[in-house]
């Protein structure tokens, strides 16, 4: 049952897409399409992790790092996708989405160190994944 729900979530992280044309924000139109895959592996490439760790239940803090910063980036660039949908692609649910994008916001609000690392991966994600 579980290799099955795993194999329907696979599936649809190849096939989804998402266009950046009509966004509200200026950033996304530099980048091109990309899954949300593209976007999992990215975050997971700059925070040295696997994205088979970041797909389990894990509540080790550099694992649930990941999936925080992957939900906050997810809405960022991608603001029409429903919270449960951001929440299929790691298997949890659209709460724990919306407390990932808060726990980012805070903590970019109280920890400069943190703030920084954000805003280095939002470099990354514009580096690699930009129009050409």
């Amino acid at each position: 049952m579980m290799m099955a729900a795993q194999q329907s979530n696979n599936t649809f992280l190849r096939r989804t897409y998402f266009s950046y044309p009509g966004s509200t924000n200026p950033k996304v139109g530099k980048l091109k399409d990309i899954t949300l895959m593209e976007l999992l592996q990215t975050v997971c490439e700059h925070q040295k992790q696997q994205i088979e760790d970041v797909m389990t239940k894990s509540r080790a803090r550099e694992i649930v790092q990941v999936r925080q910063l992957f939900s906050f980036f997810q809405k960022k660039y991608f603001e029409k996708t429903s919270l449960q949908a951001i929440a299929d692609v790691t298997g949890h649910n659209h709460a724990t989405v919306i407390s990932s994008i808060k726990h980012v916001k805070a903590l970019c609000d109280s920890d400069k160190k943190y703030k920084t690392m954000v805003g280095e991966l939002n470099s990354y994600i514009l580096l690699k994944h930009k129009r050409e």
